[in-house]
């Protein structure tokens, strides 16, 4: 979805930028990966700082996806990082999106599946 964003928005981005953009979109919910503890979800845990913290110890070099990831699961503010500012709009964005589209699709498999049954037992219903 964020490679999607680069071309539909602005395909002469500069290519580390957009290496940038990819790398957060496809890192921002690491995080997710340590919320749950014994099959429950912690209470009071951020993804996005747990992410934070992982990418700052294991790829320190990746400081923008980084901070990025940190700030992509909260509300827009002036206190977001001037830094990672294009970065984090594209993972935000892309995230959004991705969640949008999984919903469509899982909704429309959903009410695919049901039409069909309507369809075929037409008889049996009263669709007025």
């Amino acid at each position: 979805v964020a490679r999607k964003l680069i071309d539909l928005t602005n395909p002469k981005l500069p290519k580390k930028l957009q290496n940038q953009i990819i790398n957060a979109a496809i890192l921002h919910d690491i995080g997710r990966c340590h919320e749950f503890e014994k099959g429950q979800l912690k209470k009071n845990f951020d993804h996005g700082q747990d992410g934070y913290l992982r990418i700052k110890k294991h790829f320190p070099r990746l400081i923008v996806e980084g901070t990025s990831t940190q700030w992509h699961n909260k509300c827009p503010s002036e206190s977001d990082p001037l830094a990672a500012q294009p970065v984090l709009n594209y993972t935000r964005d892309a995230d959004m999106l991705g969640n949008l589209i999984y919903e469509i699709k899982k909704n429309a498999c959903f009410y695919g599946s049901y039409f069909k049954t309507v369809q075929k037992n037409t008889n049996n219903f009263n669709l007025g």
